[in-house]
Formats: C-alpha cells, sequence, structure tokens
C-alpha cells in the first residue's frame, strides 16, 4: 500500500476510530439530523391545517417555554459534565433537579391563582398556558438528563430519544391539527414529545448510573456551593440569550400581527431542522472539550477541528437562503408561506453565524468564563431590544429583521472570535 493511502488511513481510523471525538460525532450528529428530518419534513401537512395566525400563536408559545426551561434547572445541569467523579456528577443533577421541582411549583401555583382571580389574558389562553408550564416540567427533565447521558457518552440512545419524541410530536400535531386546526393541537404534540424523550432518557440514565448511591444532603449542598456561579451568572445570562433569541416572535406579535409572526415561526422552524445538525456536534464538543480541557489545561485542538466544517457547511447553508429562500418555502409549505422565505433571505448572515457559533458556545462553561458569558449575552438582550424597538417605529416588519441581521452578524462574530481565544487559555477558574 502507497504511503500516502497507509497514512490517510491511519489518520481516518485515529479520526473515526472507536471512542474517537470524530466517531461521537458522526453518531450523534447523524442521529440528530434523523430526529430533525420529522418535523421538516411533516411541515407541509402542518403548514396546510394550521393558518399562519395560528403559527404566530405557537411561536409566543414555544418563545415562553423556551425562556421557562432555562430558568427551571438553575443552569446546574451544564456543570453535570464537569466533575470527574461520577458521585458529584449525581449530586449536580439532583440540586437541578430540585430547582426545577421548586421552579415548575412556583409557575404552577402563580398560574392558577391568576386563573381563579380573573386574569383576562390568562383565561382566554388558559389551555395553552396550562400546556406551557407542563411543557416546561418536561422540557427542564430532558436537560438535565441530557447532559448526564452525554457525560457517558450514550450518544445512539440520545439520538433514539430525540427520534422518539419527534416522531410522537409531528404524529400528535398532525392528528389533532386534522379536527381542531387551533395552536393548542401543535403545542401538545410539542409538549408530548418533551414527556417521551424525559422518560426514554430516564431509563438510559438509570442504567448508566445504577452503580452510583443517591447522595446525602451534604453532598448536594457541597456540589450545589461549588457551581453557584452557575444560577448566578450563566442562569441570568443565559435567560438573556435566550429571550434575546425569542424577542423577535414576542416583538412581531405585538407590533406587526399573528400573521407576520407567523410567517417569522415557520422560518423559525424550518431553520431549525436545518441546523439542529449542530446539536449533536455541540454535545461530543462539550464533551471531549471537558475531557481535553482535564489532560492539557486547554482544548484549543478540539476547538479548531470543530469550527472548521462548521464555517465552510455555513456557507453553503446561507447561499441557499439568499438565493432560494422564497421559492424553498413556497415548495415546501404552499404559497402562502413565501414570505417566510423572504424573511430567511434577510436574516440569512445572521442565523448562519449563530450556527457556527452554537456549537462552541459551551467553552465559556468548561473554562468556567460565566462572568465573560454574562457581559455579552447581557450586551446582545440590548442590542436586539433597541434594534427591534427602532426598527419597528421606522420600517416595516422586514426593514425590522434587516436591522437585527446586521446587529446579529457583528455580535457573534465577536462571539465566535472570544471563544477561540478562551479555547487557548490554560486550566484556571475565574
Amino acid at each position: 500500500m502507497p504511503i500516502r493511502l497507509r497514512l490517510l488511513r491511519e489518520r481516518f481510523v485515529v479520526f473515526f476510530g472507536k471512542g474517537s471525538y470524530g466517531r461521537d460525532t458522526l453518531i450523534n450528529t447523524l442521529g440528530v439530523l434523523f430526529a430533525a428530518v420529522i418535523p421538516v419534513a411533516v411541515l407541509p401537512i402542518l403548514s396546510r391545517l394550521y393558518s399562519p395566525a395560528e403559527f404566530g400563536l405557537f411561536g409566543v408559545f414555544a418563545a415562553l417555554v423556551g425562556l421557562g426551561t432555562i430558568a427551571s434547572t438553575g443552569r446546574y445541569e451544564a456543570a453535570i459534565l464537569l466533575p470527574e467523579e461520577d458521585d458529584a456528577a449525581v449530586s449536580i443533577a439532583c440540586a437541578a433537579f430540585l430547582f426545577l421541582t421548586a421552579f415548575v411549583s412556583a409557575l404552577a401555583i402563580i398560574f392558577t391563582l391568576a386563573y381563579f382571580i380573573g386574569v383576562g389574558s390568562v383565561r382566554a389562553h388558559s389551555a395553552l398556558i396550562g400546556l406551557g408550564v407542563i411543557a416546561v416540567a418536561f422540557s427542564g427533565c430532558v436537560q438535565i438528563l441530557l447532559s448526564a447521558a452525554i457525560r457517558k457518552r450514550v450518544f445512539a440512545k440520545v439520538s433514539f430519544a430525540r427520534f422518539c419524541a419527534a416522531l410522537v410530536s409531528a404524529f400528535l400535531s398532525i392528528l389533532i391539527g386534522a379536527s381542531t386546526q387551533y395552536a393548542e393541537g401543535l403545542a401538545i404534540g410539542v409538549t408530548a414529545g418533551y414527556a417521551v424523550c424525559a422518560l426514554i432518557l430516564s431509563r438510559v440514565v438509570a442504567r448508566q448510573y445504577g452503580g452510583v448511591s443517591l447522595p446525602d444532603r451534604a453532598a448536594i449542598y457541597g456540589q450545589v456551593k461549588r457551581y453557584r456561579n452557575f444560577p448566578l451568572f450563566s442562569l441570568p445570562s443565559d435567560f438573556s440569550n435566550t429571550l434575546a433569541t425569542n424577542l423577535p416572535v414576542l416583538f412581531f406579535s405585538t407590533f406587526f400581527g399573528s400573521a407576520a409572526t407567523g410567517y417569522l415561526t415557520m422560518f423559525q422552524r424550518i431553520w431549525a431542522g436545518t441546523s439542529i445538525m449542530v446539536t449533536g456536534l455541540g454535545e461530543t464538543f462539550r464533551q471531549r472539550a471537558a475531557t481535553e480541557r482535564q489532560q492539557t489545561g486547554n482544548f484549543n485542538r478540539t476547538m479548531r477541528v470543530t469550527l472548521l466544517p462548521l464555517v465552510l457547511l455555513s456557507v453553503v447553508l446561507c447561499a441557499t437562503l439568499v438565493l432560494l429562500g422564497p421559492k424553498l418555502f413556497e415548495v415546501v409549505a404552499g404559497v402562502e408561506w413565501r414570505e417566510a422565505g423572504v424573511y430567511g433571505q434577510i436574516l440569512a448572515p445572521f442565523v448562519c453565524l449563530q450556527f457556527v457559533a452554537s456549537p462552541v458556545s459551551w467553552s465559556f462553561y468548561i473554562a468556567e468564563r460565566l462572568k465573560l458569558l454574562a457581559v455579552w449575552q447581557l450586551a446582545l438582550l440590548v442590542s436586539f431590544s433597541l434594534s427591534l424597538f427602532v426598527g419597528s417605529k421606522l420600517f416595516s416588519a422586514q426593514g425590522t429583521l434587516a436591522v437585527l441581521s446586521c446587529v446579529g452578524v457583528v455580535l457573534y462574530a465577536i462571539y465566535i472570535l472570544i471563544s477561540e481565544r478562551i479555547s487557548r487559555e490554560e486550566n484556571k477558574v475565574s
């Protein structure tokens, strides 16, 4: 065998061999991709069952559930991968579950009181709000169990859980939409998907950590104290980031009506199905980067092999959106949804940079640079709020999105540069 071919084969074996970063990334990314195919595949059906206005209402529901999910665990689940011992990881998971229980209980009490007091908006949308509380509970469970499963690198089982969740969500959304065509059908589908994913992951995690004893109060408190920066800094900063991400939907529902909100939600749904492929990469990145940092003091090698394919893929996706956006949405969702493709053209540079930033965002957690992350995410929230406010006063919906896209490009370019720099820093807790 020629020397070059032998070297190429050896590199391939090293990169995709058992237990390698490439193999883990490939398995998880393919699994996530299979799960993502389902919601994208059923969108042509859902877009003909639900109107843009109903999609707009569902978009607000999904945005609020996303905000609730971020706050529900105190972000302790992000620390599950950091300690070397499984005992410590289980203690952190227990702390996250306790935080989740208290948070969901508070939401349920607030919702119940508001309903019986007679708050108009709560009573008018009581079904959606009630589903939202349940969705936050299951979604919070998924976040905790997901981190515990990723720590054990059971990526095939994680992918199976996601696939089942996507299947159940799509089936129920279509089944209910065929008879009611209200936004509650979409909300029930999503909530059921979270529940199924949580159930499957709980069984996976129980097997993986079967030999670890449940921690006592002192052990849980010790980990709560050790990783107190996560609720102190990561929680407000991540909440700010999630709020900034969902701010366009909330703003559009207020200033441009439910139809425009529906177009934006449809674009976000299709884009989420495309960009979810980086979810698997992000999960293997944080596991591998955390291990590399423990062993070498930094994780720049993992960062470099992650960034290059991300950048190349983002260029392809951006060009596709800019050149074919309206036509693609017209074909996939119907003529009624062409405007969603125009939104995609405008947002393409921004969302493609966000696509690159998403997996490497774990750099801040791995290096525990949570204060720096909090500053950037606060800047993101303020910048997005000003962009949307000024845009809504001066321009149409399309003009507002153009302002938002320009601001997003600048902020996420800075974010990626900071993440790369953090990966080269030596192992020091800030």
